[in-house]
């Protein structure tokens, strides 16, 4: 797996050029940067100048202190009470989204610590819920050691139908921001849009957003609904060589094939039945034919030149033809993400430039 740190570094200048001035980027490094691999991406973030970072998983988050990556990290909310000690010890911002939570977090501190406090705007996963938010936030300022550093939602959404819910529910988080404003409660980082509201255009009045996806060149909504923005995908290429070329024999399966040394074991999924999966060999699509434990079988039949060591292409570029992440998607029948945390720590990683 070829990966591309200058189309991230591309993709945050471009989303930067997108957003207002002073607004800080979020950057989102869920699922070992959504497979990207957690310590070459966050380095090369932490160089780009975005203002902190956040997951979901301890595991990544301590990776990255380890690195000596000093920008503050959002912890995703995740941890029972009894876990908030593990992330204060390593320099971690909680996410509070109940009352026990924060309460963990005023009896572990020593000195004053921050906290995000989660709201749940409608999406109905996790976070305070947006009625009962203003008091709870009122609450939690009034706890020992506690300091409110940040309020924030998410909201997911994927298709037209979904857009004006989205649209409704950014409005009544902007609205609970401004009656914490009335009230005199300092927020000095908020948070609402993500990659899909980013991608299609969406507006808040929070100061920060949280990009994940897009930032990997990847979009979570409907192409239709991408009004702005040249972002590039971060993996450029996926590549394997031919170990083994043989005859069948059998009318019912290809006069020749090919075999690739990578399968379900190594992250690529089976092929949905009747999907034009293809892999390319000299420039030209090659059928793929069969994906099992440890193998792809290759249709060869109109190669006659190929050879065993042989390089193929699995995503990217060969010649003048393109497989891309969405290809693989479609013909596996799940998300673009999926596609990348299938491959996540099954494939030796190569970083590198344009």
């Amino acid at each position: 797996m070829e990966i591309d740190l200058d189309a991230l570094a591309h993709n945050v200048r471009v989303l930067r050029s997108t957003l207002a001035p002073g607004t800080r980027i979020i950057a989102a490094l869920k699922a070992d940067a959504y497979g990207h691999g957690i310590g070459p991406v966050a380095r090369r973030l932490a160089d780009c100048g975005v203002e902190s970072l956040a997951t979901g998983n301890l595991r990544d988050a301590i990776a990255i202190r380890k690195m000596d990556v000093e920008l503050p990290i959002l912890m995703f909310a995740g941890p029972l009470p009894q876990g908030v000690a593990v992330l204060l010890e390593h320099g971690l911002t909680p996410t509070v989204h109940d009352w026990n939570t924060a309460r963990a977090v005023s009896d572990s501190a020593t000195r004053p610590t921050g906290v995000f406090v989660k709201v749940d705007s409608g999406l109905g996963r996790l976070g305070v819920r947006l009625p009962d938010a203003r008091d709870f936030i009122r609450r939690v300022c009034d706890l020992n050691h506690v300091r409110l550093d940040g309020v924030y939602t998410h909201l997911s959404f994927h298709d037209e139908e979904q857009l004006g819910w989205a649209r409704e529910r950014y409005a009544a988080f902007d609205q609970l921001l401004d009656t914490l404003a009335a009230d005199g409660i300092d927020v000095p980082v908020s948070q609402a849009l993500a990659s899909a509201g980013l991608l299609a255009g969406l507006h808040s009045r929070a100061n920060s957003v949280c990009p994940g996806s897009l930032l990997y060149g990847m979009s979570p909504i409907d192409e239709h609904l991408v009004v702005s923005g040249d972002y590039r995908p971060v993996v450029r290429a996926i590549k394997s060589r031919l170990i083994h070329i043989g005859e069948t024999g059998d009318a019912a399966l290809p006069a020749r094939v090919g075999i690739l040394p990578i399968g379900l074991a190594d992250g690529y999924q089976a092929i949905q039945p009747g999907a034009p999966a293809c892999a390319l060999l000299g420039g030209r699509r090659v059928p793929l034919r069969g994906v099992s434990l440890e193998y792809i079988t290759l249709d060869l039949g109109d190669f006659d030149d190929a050879r065993v060591g042989d390089e193929v292409v699995l995503l990217g570029n060969s010649g003048s033809e393109e497989i891309r992440l969405s290809d693989i998607a479609g013909w596996q029948g799940v998300k673009l993400h999926a596609v990348m945390l299938s491959f996540e720590g099954r494939l030796r990683a190569r970083y590198g430039e344009e």
